[in-house]
């Protein structure tokens, strides 16, 4: 019974303590073409902020219907602490919120269909 019940403490305390997840973990956001190819693979690490903790320029509406490509250069020189991010519309993606992420949604011509903005 003792064993059992050092067992059960030796769990909770690796449950409790040891599992915890970091905050600034590693991440490997890919940039997608229109066509799904991968076109590069960028790494950071970035703590949980909110948008308006974040530096620089956060949303690009002038950008919708422009061409992503143009898009993603536009937004990486009006604010370089950012990697801007194309995915076709309907990609899934992530929820977690990155200051040094700006993710291109485009459509199937290319064409940017939302506002690009910091997450």
């Amino acid at each position: 019974m003792k064993n059992t019940v050092l067992a059960l403490a030796f769990f909770v305390f690796l449950f409790a303590f040891a599992a915890k997840p970091s905050f600034a973990a590693r991440h490997e956001p890919l940039v997608l073409h229109s066509d799904g190819q991968e076109l590069l693979t960028a790494t950071s690490n970035c703590d949980i902020v909110t948008q308006f903790e974040c530096n620089g320029k956060s949303s690009w509406p002038e950008l919708v219907g422009v061409n992503g490509e143009i898009a993603a250069v536009t937004i990486q020189k009006e604010n370089p602490n950012v990697h801007a991010i194309i995915i076709l519309e309907g990609t899934p993606v992530t929820q977690d919120f990155r200051c040094d992420r700006v993710r291109v949604v485009v459509d199937k011509y290319e064409k940017v269909v939302q506002v690009p903005r910091i997450g």
